[in-house]
């Protein structure tokens, strides 16, 4: 049977994505008969089958249980693996405007148009802001909201009353390539489907693509290398709005904050806003008169 098209997650990248330690996902998994350890692996019960997990095998024979991306909207799993139903709803609940502290709500009033990098650790609202960011679209539909993987943009999407525009970061870029050449993106050569960027810009650049005034919204830009971000300029989109995590551990698969400020020019401290803060008059001229490219930190 041809596997179904989303993503899949290990049991302890489960647990991340929910804010848990693996071995609580893993306790609350055997203690309501999800899955069931038998000589020292474990092994899927009923309800874990019937709700999508399966098994992954590598060369070496090592075998481990993953789940779909489905497994964060599983009712069953919300009830029973995180806790009462209506309180994983308020977890997932989206803040209204009043909730947003000082920081949150600085970056809901930046400019529509300009490039941003809203850095901070876990806790401090990211992709809240992020998806805040799309109600200032949503009506035009002029806008992208982009996350790293099928299961995050499962989660985000229960937390808004509206169709949201969204995609992976890799399927928004695979789309938009088609929508101009009508074929797949290129891969590098031997490599398990990685886009090729530079064979990719050189294509966009004998296009000549003219700048748009079109919206992409990224949350965790950090999983994503450097050149993504370069490719994403060569589409002609200038606006650009991306959260990402100052904490997260770098590799060649991933971006750092320099690396992100290099890709899009932008100023590394908004210094002239915060001169600009003592009351609202003075913000809103302030915003229509200066800069339109730079990066807020976040804190708890």
């Amino acid at each position: 049977m041809e596997e179904s098209n989303q993503d899949y997650l290990s049991t302890t990248s489960l647990a991340r994505l929910f804010k848990m330690e693996g071995k609580v996902l893993f306790r609350a998994l055997r203690e309501n008969n999800w899955i069931l350890k038998e000589n020292n692996k474990w092994e899927l019960l009923d309800k874990a089958k019937i709700a999508g997990a399966k098994y992954r095998s590598n060369d070496k024979g090592e075998k481990w249980i993953v789940w779909p991306a489905s497994i964060v909207s599983n009712l069953t799993f919300q009830s029973e693996i995180l806790g009462d139903v209506q309180l994983v709803k308020r977890r997932f609940r989206l803040p209204g405007i009043d909730d947003l502290n000082k920081d949150q709500d600085k970056v809901l009033r930046l400019p529509e148009d300009g490039q941003f990098l809203i850095v901070g650790g876990p806790g401090t609202g990211k992709s809240v802001v992020a998806l805040l960011r799309t109600f200032k679209y949503n009506e035009n539909n002029d806008y992208a909201f982009l996350t790293f993987n099928q299961v995050l943009l499962t989660s985000t999407k229960q937390l808004v009353n509206f169709s949201l525009k969204s995609f992976t970061l890799d399927s928004w870029l695979g789309k938009a390539y088609w929508n101009i050449f009508k074929e797949y993106i290129p891969d590098i050569e031997g490599s398990e489907r990685k886009p090729d960027y530079d064979q990719i810009i050189k294509n966009l650049e004998g296009k000549s693509l003219e700048e748009k005034s079109y919206h992409i919204i990224i949350d965790e830009g950090q999983d994503k290398p450097r050149k993504y971000y370069e490719t994403l300029m060569y589409f002609g989109i200038e606006n650009f709005f991306i959260v990402a995590d100052q904490n997260q551990q770098i590799t060649e698969d991933n971006s750092s904050r320099q690396e992100l400020e290099n890709v899009m020019g932008i100023d590394t401290e908004m210094k002239h806003h915060d001169k600009c803060n003592e009351n609202e008059d003075k913000y809103k001229k302030c915003v229509k008169e200066c800069i339109r490219y730079c990066t807020i930190n976040l804190a708890r």
